[in-house]
Protein backbone atom coordinates (compact mmCIF):
# COMPACT_ATOMS: atom_id res chain seq x y z
CA UNK A 1 0.00 0.00 0.00
CA UNK A 2 2.66 2.28 0.72
CA UNK A 3 4.17 1.14 -2.76
CA UNK A 4 1.43 2.48 -4.10
CA UNK A 5 0.82 5.82 -2.19
CA UNK A 6 4.39 6.52 -3.26
CA UNK A 7 4.23 6.04 -7.02
CA UNK A 8 1.05 8.14 -7.12
CA UNK A 9 2.19 10.93 -5.07
CA UNK A 10 5.55 10.92 -7.76
CA UNK A 11 2.87 10.66 -10.77
CA UNK A 12 1.06 13.57 -9.16
CA UNK A 13 4.28 15.81 -8.81
CA UNK A 14 5.16 14.96 -12.41
CA UNK A 15 1.72 15.77 -13.59
CA UNK A 16 1.78 19.03 -11.84
CA UNK A 17 5.52 19.89 -13.31
CA UNK A 18 3.84 18.72 -17.10
CA UNK A 19 0.96 20.96 -16.66
CA UNK A 20 2.70 24.27 -16.73
CA UNK A 21 3.52 23.30 -20.52
CA UNK A 22 1.35 22.92 -23.46
CA UNK A 23 -0.09 19.45 -24.20
CA UNK A 24 1.66 18.93 -27.03
CA UNK A 25 4.96 20.20 -26.03
CA UNK A 26 7.49 17.28 -25.67
CA UNK A 27 9.16 17.90 -22.16
CA UNK A 28 12.44 15.53 -22.59
CA UNK A 29 13.85 13.12 -24.94
CA UNK A 30 16.80 10.76 -23.01
CA UNK A 31 18.77 9.10 -25.04
CA UNK A 32 22.49 6.58 -25.09
CA UNK A 33 20.61 3.38 -23.66
CA UNK A 34 22.25 0.06 -24.63
CA UNK A 35 19.32 -1.37 -25.91
CA UNK A 36 15.72 -1.07 -26.27
CA UNK A 37 13.38 0.21 -22.88
CA UNK A 38 11.51 -2.01 -21.28
CA UNK A 39 10.26 -0.30 -17.78
CA UNK A 40 10.43 3.14 -15.95
CA UNK A 41 9.61 4.51 -12.79
CA UNK A 42 10.14 7.63 -11.11
CA UNK A 43 11.61 8.41 -7.81
CA UNK A 44 8.79 9.55 -4.68
CA UNK A 45 9.94 12.87 -5.32
CA UNK A 46 10.03 12.34 -9.16
CA UNK A 47 13.03 13.82 -9.98
CA UNK A 48 15.12 10.64 -11.09
CA UNK A 49 14.43 8.46 -13.46
CA UNK A 50 15.17 4.68 -13.41
CA UNK A 51 14.86 3.07 -17.24
CA UNK A 52 15.17 -0.75 -17.29
CA UNK A 53 16.31 -2.33 -20.70
CA UNK A 54 16.79 -5.41 -22.71
CA UNK A 55 20.22 -6.36 -21.85
CA UNK A 56 19.30 -6.00 -18.30
CA UNK A 57 21.00 -2.74 -17.32
CA UNK A 58 19.59 0.37 -15.35
CA UNK A 59 20.19 3.85 -16.03
CA UNK A 60 19.33 6.67 -13.44
CA UNK A 61 18.37 9.84 -14.88
CA UNK A 62 18.17 13.65 -13.40
CA UNK A 63 15.03 13.82 -16.19
CA UNK A 64 14.80 17.18 -15.51
CA UNK A 65 18.32 18.27 -16.83
CA UNK A 66 18.40 15.42 -19.39
CA UNK A 67 22.10 14.07 -16.96
CA UNK A 68 22.63 10.41 -16.66
CA UNK A 69 23.35 9.69 -12.93
CA UNK A 70 24.94 6.39 -13.23
CA UNK A 71 23.76 3.11 -14.65
CA UNK A 72 24.76 -0.60 -13.96
CA UNK A 73 24.11 -3.94 -15.14
CA UNK A 74 21.31 -5.59 -12.45
CA UNK A 75 20.16 -8.67 -14.94
CA UNK A 76 21.52 -10.77 -17.30
CA UNK A 77 18.87 -11.02 -19.69
CA UNK A 78 15.98 -8.24 -20.05
CA UNK A 79 14.90 -5.80 -16.90
CA UNK A 80 11.42 -6.70 -16.55
CA UNK A 81 10.58 -4.72 -13.98
CA UNK A 82 12.22 -1.61 -12.76
CA UNK A 83 10.34 0.25 -9.35
CA UNK A 84 11.28 2.91 -6.53
CA UNK A 85 10.29 1.85 -3.33
CA UNK A 86 11.41 4.64 -2.03
CA UNK A 87 13.95 7.32 -3.07
CA UNK A 88 16.51 5.00 -0.82
CA UNK A 89 15.58 2.06 -2.86
CA UNK A 90 14.78 0.17 -5.90
CA UNK A 91 12.66 -2.47 -7.00
CA UNK A 92 14.09 -4.70 -10.11
CA UNK A 93 12.80 -7.86 -11.51
CA UNK A 94 14.75 -9.70 -14.78
CA UNK A 95 14.52 -13.03 -17.15
CA UNK A 96 17.19 -14.41 -14.89
CA UNK A 97 14.35 -15.23 -12.37
CA UNK A 98 15.78 -12.66 -9.62
CA UNK A 99 14.30 -10.13 -8.05
CA UNK A 100 16.44 -7.34 -6.47
CA UNK A 101 16.57 -4.52 -4.05
CA UNK A 102 19.10 -1.73 -4.01
CA UNK A 103 20.24 1.41 -3.78
CA UNK A 104 18.49 3.85 -6.31
CA UNK A 105 21.10 6.65 -6.26
CA UNK A 106 24.85 6.99 -6.31
CA UNK A 107 27.41 5.79 -3.46
CA UNK A 108 28.60 2.43 -2.58
CA UNK A 109 30.14 2.00 0.93
CA UNK A 110 33.47 0.04 0.44
CA UNK A 111 35.32 0.07 4.23
CA UNK A 112 35.68 1.00 7.62
CA UNK A 113 38.45 2.35 9.07
CA UNK A 114 39.51 2.48 12.46
CA UNK A 115 37.73 1.58 15.59
CA UNK A 116 34.97 3.26 18.21
CA UNK A 117 37.66 3.25 21.06
CA UNK A 118 39.59 5.69 19.46
CA UNK A 119 39.12 9.34 19.73
CA UNK A 120 37.53 11.88 17.03
CA UNK A 121 38.90 11.31 13.80
CA UNK A 122 39.88 15.05 13.15
CA UNK A 123 41.57 15.10 9.62
CA UNK A 124 43.20 12.39 6.84
CA UNK A 125 45.42 13.19 3.87
CA UNK A 126 46.18 10.30 1.32
CA UNK A 127 49.18 10.04 -0.47
CA UNK A 128 49.78 10.83 -3.92
CA UNK A 129 49.03 6.87 -5.40
CA UNK A 130 46.16 6.49 -3.13
CA UNK A 131 47.68 3.64 -1.59
CA UNK A 132 47.90 5.13 2.06
CA UNK A 133 45.83 6.92 3.90
CA UNK A 134 46.83 9.18 7.11
CA UNK A 135 43.83 9.78 9.80
CA UNK A 136 44.75 12.43 12.41
CA UNK A 137 42.87 12.46 16.30
CA UNK A 138 42.24 14.31 18.82
CA UNK A 139 44.21 12.22 21.49
CA UNK A 140 45.37 9.08 19.58
CA UNK A 141 47.96 10.21 17.35
CA UNK A 142 48.01 9.51 13.56
CA UNK A 143 47.32 5.81 11.99
CA UNK A 144 48.14 5.27 8.71
CA UNK A 145 46.17 2.67 6.85
CA UNK A 146 47.48 1.03 3.57
CA UNK A 147 45.27 -1.11 0.92
CA UNK A 148 43.35 -2.98 0.49
CA UNK A 149 40.84 -1.14 2.31
CA UNK A 150 38.10 -4.00 2.83
CA UNK A 151 41.00 -6.36 4.18
CA UNK A 152 41.96 -4.74 7.53
CA UNK A 153 45.53 -4.85 7.38
CA UNK A 154 47.98 -3.76 10.43
CA UNK A 155 48.29 -0.06 10.54
CA UNK A 156 51.15 2.09 11.40
CA UNK A 157 50.37 4.22 14.57
CA UNK A 158 52.34 7.39 14.93
CA UNK A 159 52.18 8.94 18.36
CA UNK A 160 51.28 12.16 18.77
CA UNK A 161 52.04 13.52 22.60
CA UNK A 162 47.98 13.39 23.50
CA UNK A 163 48.27 16.37 21.14
CA UNK A 164 45.37 16.93 18.75
CA UNK A 165 46.47 15.88 15.15
CA UNK A 166 44.44 19.36 13.16
CA UNK A 167 45.78 18.88 9.83
CA UNK A 168 48.03 16.09 7.41
CA UNK A 169 49.75 16.68 4.38
CA UNK A 170 52.42 14.23 2.26
CA UNK A 171 55.69 14.81 0.72
CA UNK A 172 56.56 13.11 -1.59
CA UNK A 173 55.22 9.69 -0.38
CA UNK A 174 57.19 9.60 2.05
CA UNK A 175 57.15 12.19 4.86
CA UNK A 176 54.12 13.15 6.37
CA UNK A 177 53.47 16.51 8.05
CA UNK A 178 51.21 17.11 10.58
CA UNK A 179 50.05 20.47 12.16
CA UNK A 180 49.15 19.99 15.73
CA UNK A 181 46.72 21.55 18.33
CA UNK A 182 49.77 23.49 20.04
CA UNK A 183 50.52 25.78 16.82
CA UNK A 184 53.21 22.83 16.07
CA UNK A 185 54.88 21.16 13.13
CA UNK A 186 55.95 17.65 13.27
CA UNK A 187 57.21 15.51 10.54
CA UNK A 188 57.73 11.50 10.08
CA UNK A 189 59.62 9.56 8.31
CA UNK A 190 56.56 6.84 7.29
CA UNK A 191 59.08 4.21 6.03
CA UNK A 192 60.78 3.70 9.55
CA UNK A 193 59.79 1.61 12.02
CA UNK A 194 60.28 3.69 14.61
CA UNK A 195 56.98 6.04 15.51
CA UNK A 196 58.39 8.94 16.98
CA UNK A 197 58.64 11.91 15.48
CA UNK A 198 61.45 12.74 13.33
CA UNK A 199 61.46 16.39 13.35
CA UNK A 200 58.88 18.77 15.42
CA UNK A 201 58.90 22.64 15.69
CA UNK A 202 57.12 25.57 16.70
CA UNK A 203 55.37 26.75 13.31
CA UNK A 204 52.46 29.16 14.74
CA UNK A 205 51.46 30.43 18.38
CA UNK A 206 48.27 28.83 17.81
CA UNK A 207 46.36 25.24 16.10
CA UNK A 208 47.76 24.69 12.71
CA UNK A 209 44.22 24.30 10.82
CA UNK A 210 45.13 23.43 7.43
CA UNK A 211 48.06 22.13 5.35
CA UNK A 212 48.51 22.81 1.48
CA UNK A 213 51.54 21.14 -0.39
CA UNK A 214 52.76 22.56 -3.49
CA UNK A 215 55.83 20.49 -5.83
CA UNK A 216 58.26 23.35 -3.98
CA UNK A 217 56.08 24.94 -0.80
CA UNK A 218 54.13 23.67 2.01
CA UNK A 219 51.67 26.06 3.38
CA UNK A 220 50.35 25.95 7.61
CA UNK A 221 47.25 28.41 7.81
CA UNK A 222 46.33 29.03 11.66
CA UNK A 223 43.93 29.96 14.58
CA UNK A 224 46.83 32.68 15.00
CA UNK A 225 45.32 34.70 12.17
CA UNK A 226 48.93 33.76 10.08
CA UNK A 227 50.06 31.83 6.83
CA UNK A 228 53.38 30.10 6.86
CA UNK A 229 55.09 29.24 3.64
CA UNK A 230 57.89 26.42 3.98
CA UNK A 231 60.08 25.65 1.19
CA UNK A 232 59.30 21.87 1.28
CA UNK A 233 63.30 20.52 1.00
CA UNK A 234 63.75 22.17 4.18
CA UNK A 235 61.15 20.24 6.50
CA UNK A 236 62.17 16.69 4.89
CA UNK A 237 63.86 15.21 8.82
CA UNK A 238 67.98 15.34 8.27
CA UNK A 239 70.53 15.53 11.23
CA UNK A 240 71.24 18.83 10.39
CA UNK A 241 67.63 20.06 11.14
CA UNK A 242 66.63 21.79 14.34
CA UNK A 243 63.90 23.61 16.25
CA UNK A 244 65.18 27.25 14.61
CA UNK A 245 63.77 26.44 11.71
CA UNK A 246 62.37 29.29 9.82
CA UNK A 247 59.13 30.13 7.27
CA UNK A 248 60.38 31.31 3.86
CA UNK A 249 57.53 34.00 4.63
CA UNK A 250 54.94 34.47 7.18
CA UNK A 251 51.72 36.06 5.58
CA UNK A 252 49.34 38.57 7.50
CA UNK A 253 45.84 40.18 6.28
CA UNK A 254 43.18 38.15 8.09
CA UNK A 255 41.47 39.28 10.82
CA UNK A 256 40.57 35.86 12.39
CA UNK A 257 41.52 32.30 12.27
CA UNK A 258 42.14 30.94 8.89
CA UNK A 259 40.79 27.40 8.66
CA UNK A 260 42.06 26.21 5.15
CA UNK A 261 43.98 26.40 2.32
CA UNK A 262 44.55 25.21 -1.33
CA UNK A 263 47.34 25.84 -4.06
CA UNK A 264 46.13 26.28 -7.67
CA UNK A 265 47.21 23.08 -9.91
CA UNK A 266 50.23 24.53 -11.54
CA UNK A 267 51.59 25.60 -7.33
CA UNK A 268 51.55 29.60 -8.99
CA UNK A 269 48.83 30.54 -6.03
CA UNK A 270 47.43 29.83 -2.98
CA UNK A 271 44.15 30.36 -1.80
CA UNK A 272 43.56 30.87 2.16
CA UNK A 273 39.99 30.67 3.98
CA UNK A 274 39.07 32.10 7.07
CA UNK A 275 36.78 32.78 9.94
CA UNK A 276 36.75 36.32 9.13
CA UNK A 277 34.47 35.31 5.98
CA UNK A 278 36.92 35.71 3.44
CA UNK A 279 38.97 34.25 0.65
CA UNK A 280 42.18 35.57 0.08
CA UNK A 281 44.47 34.87 -3.28
CA UNK A 282 48.13 34.83 -2.59
CA UNK A 283 50.80 35.23 -5.55
CA UNK A 284 53.38 32.54 -4.79
CA UNK A 285 55.26 32.49 -7.94
CA UNK A 286 59.17 32.93 -7.32
CA UNK A 287 58.75 32.81 -4.05
CA UNK A 288 62.42 32.87 -3.60
CA UNK A 289 62.82 35.64 -5.69
CA UNK A 290 59.76 38.06 -4.55
CA UNK A 291 57.85 37.96 -2.03
CA UNK A 292 54.28 36.50 -1.82
CA UNK A 293 51.62 39.03 -2.60
CA UNK A 294 47.44 39.23 -2.07
CA UNK A 295 46.21 39.26 -5.68
CA UNK A 296 42.35 38.83 -4.82
CA UNK A 297 40.19 39.20 -1.48
CA UNK A 298 36.81 38.00 -1.61
CA UNK A 299 35.28 39.60 1.79
CA UNK A 300 32.20 38.75 3.10
CA UNK A 301 31.56 36.28 0.26
CA UNK A 302 29.24 33.76 3.01
CA UNK A 303 27.10 33.92 5.85
CA UNK A 304 29.49 32.60 8.00
CA UNK A 305 33.16 31.22 8.93
CA UNK A 306 35.13 29.59 5.42
CA UNK A 307 35.81 26.23 6.54
CA UNK A 308 37.07 24.54 3.46
CA UNK A 309 38.58 25.03 -0.23
CA UNK A 310 39.92 23.28 -3.29
CA UNK A 311 40.08 24.39 -6.49
CA UNK A 312 38.32 22.33 -9.96
CA UNK A 313 40.48 23.61 -12.61
CA UNK A 314 41.12 27.35 -12.70
CA UNK A 315 38.08 28.12 -10.69
CA UNK A 316 38.21 27.86 -6.96
CA UNK A 317 35.30 26.03 -4.51
CA UNK A 318 34.71 27.43 -0.78
CA UNK A 319 32.59 25.60 1.63
CA UNK A 320 31.13 27.16 4.78
CA UNK A 321 29.55 27.17 8.04
CA UNK A 322 26.45 28.41 6.55
CA UNK A 323 25.61 24.89 4.52
CA UNK A 324 26.55 26.38 1.27
CA UNK A 325 29.54 26.02 -0.81
CA UNK A 326 30.69 28.77 -3.72
CA UNK A 327 32.46 28.23 -6.93
CA UNK A 328 34.63 31.75 -7.79
CA UNK A 329 36.10 33.06 -11.10
CA UNK A 330 39.64 33.77 -9.12
CA UNK A 331 40.05 35.69 -12.21
CA UNK A 332 37.22 38.27 -12.15
CA UNK A 333 36.19 37.43 -8.05
CA UNK A 334 32.77 36.83 -9.38
CA UNK A 335 30.50 33.89 -7.95
CA UNK A 336 29.84 31.51 -10.74
CA UNK A 337 27.78 29.31 -9.26
CA UNK A 338 26.11 28.77 -5.55
CA UNK A 339 25.19 25.04 -3.90
CA UNK A 340 22.23 24.77 -2.19
CA UNK A 341 21.31 21.95 -0.15
CA UNK A 342 23.03 20.95 3.57
CA UNK A 343 21.23 21.30 6.20
CA UNK A 344 23.95 22.07 8.46
CA UNK A 345 27.94 23.32 8.39
CA UNK A 346 30.35 22.24 5.77
CA UNK A 347 33.45 20.21 6.98
CA UNK A 348 35.01 18.94 3.86
CA UNK A 349 34.88 19.89 -0.25
CA UNK A 350 36.87 17.22 -2.59
CA UNK A 351 36.14 16.97 -6.48
CA UNK A 352 36.48 14.40 -9.12
CA UNK A 353 36.81 15.93 -12.70
CA UNK A 354 33.19 17.89 -13.14
CA UNK A 355 32.05 16.59 -9.91
CA UNK A 356 31.66 18.62 -6.55
CA UNK A 357 31.58 16.68 -3.55
CA UNK A 358 30.63 18.09 -0.26
CA UNK A 359 30.29 16.92 3.28
CA UNK A 360 28.54 18.25 5.99
CA UNK A 361 28.60 18.05 9.86
CA UNK A 362 25.76 15.80 9.75
CA UNK A 363 27.64 13.23 7.55
CA UNK A 364 25.59 13.84 4.84
CA UNK A 365 27.24 13.80 1.26
CA UNK A 366 25.63 15.73 -1.60
CA UNK A 367 27.50 15.57 -5.34
CA UNK A 368 26.92 18.04 -8.16
CA UNK A 369 27.72 18.71 -11.32
CA UNK A 370 29.31 22.36 -12.15
CA UNK A 371 25.68 23.67 -13.15
CA UNK A 372 24.92 23.06 -9.66
CA UNK A 373 22.67 19.76 -10.95
CA UNK A 374 22.33 17.59 -7.49
CA UNK A 375 23.51 14.12 -8.71
CA UNK A 376 23.16 11.95 -5.67
CA UNK A 377 23.02 12.52 -1.57
CA UNK A 378 23.09 9.77 1.53
CA UNK A 379 24.33 9.59 4.17
CA UNK A 380 28.60 8.53 4.21
CA UNK A 381 28.41 8.76 8.24
CA UNK A 382 26.49 8.14 11.15
CA UNK A 383 28.39 10.11 13.68
CA UNK A 384 29.49 13.89 13.34
CA UNK A 385 31.81 14.32 10.91
CA UNK A 386 34.86 16.45 10.68
CA UNK A 387 37.12 16.23 7.36
CA UNK A 388 36.76 14.43 4.36
CA UNK A 389 38.78 13.72 1.40
CA UNK A 390 39.00 12.20 -1.87
CA UNK A 391 41.74 9.84 -3.73
CA UNK A 392 41.23 7.45 -6.33
CA UNK A 393 42.15 3.39 -5.90
CA UNK A 394 45.26 2.25 -7.56
CA UNK A 395 43.66 -0.97 -7.92
CA UNK A 396 39.85 -0.28 -8.78
CA UNK A 397 41.21 3.15 -10.62
CA UNK A 398 37.74 4.30 -9.14
CA UNK A 399 37.31 7.79 -6.98
CA UNK A 400 36.90 7.20 -3.33
CA UNK A 401 36.18 9.58 -0.66
CA UNK A 402 36.85 9.03 3.11
CA UNK A 403 34.92 10.81 6.13
CA UNK A 404 36.25 10.85 9.03
CA UNK A 405 33.93 10.62 12.38
CA UNK A 406 33.50 12.11 15.84
CA UNK A 407 32.90 8.27 17.03
CA UNK A 408 36.63 7.58 16.01
CA UNK A 409 36.20 5.66 12.51
CA UNK A 410 36.48 6.68 9.06
CA UNK A 411 33.96 5.42 6.06
CA UNK A 412 35.45 4.60 2.54
CA UNK A 413 32.93 5.38 -0.38
CA UNK A 414 32.86 5.44 -3.77
CA UNK A 415 30.57 8.24 -4.31
CA UNK A 416 30.18 8.12 -8.19
CA UNK A 417 29.56 4.35 -8.45
CA UNK A 418 25.74 2.98 -8.61
CA UNK A 419 25.51 0.54 -5.99
CA UNK A 420 24.29 -2.25 -7.29
CA UNK A 421 24.94 -4.69 -4.42
CA UNK A 422 21.86 -5.40 -1.92
CA UNK A 423 18.24 -7.82 -1.34
CA UNK A 424 18.47 -10.21 -4.24
CA UNK A 425 15.43 -13.40 -4.20
CA UNK A 426 15.48 -16.20 -6.46
CA UNK A 427 11.92 -17.07 -8.16
CA UNK A 428 11.18 -20.23 -10.00
CA UNK A 429 8.32 -21.20 -12.24
CA UNK A 430 6.76 -24.06 -11.02
CA UNK A 431 3.47 -25.54 -12.52
CA UNK A 432 0.15 -25.95 -11.35
CA UNK A 433 -2.86 -27.96 -12.65
CA UNK A 434 -0.93 -27.43 -15.84
CA UNK A 435 -0.77 -23.82 -15.75
CA UNK A 436 2.40 -21.78 -15.48
CA UNK A 437 2.51 -19.40 -12.28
Amino acid sequence: MKTCQSMELALEVLWKQMATFDHRCLLQVMEDHDASIHCISFSYTGKVLAAGTLTGSITLWSWQENIILGSFKAHSGCTSVARFLSDEELLTAGEDCKVQICKGHLGQFWSTLGSRTLSPALCMASNLDGSRLAVGYHSDGIWIYSQPWRFQTTPIHLQGNDVAVCSLAWLHHIFLVAGLGDGSLCVWKTFESSSDCCHKFKAHEKAVMGLGVSDKLVASVSEDFTIGLWLSETLRPAPALDDSISPLSILYGHTSGVTCCAFSLDGNYLATGSKDLALFLWDVRDPLQKTPSLLRSLLFCHQDWISSCAWIGTMLLSGSNDGTICLWDMTTSERVQKFLGHQSPICGITTEKDHVISMGRDGLLITWNLQGVEETRFLAHLSQTNHCTGFRDPWQKDFMLAAAGADGTVKIWRPLTVRKEGSEFMFYPQRNKGRLV
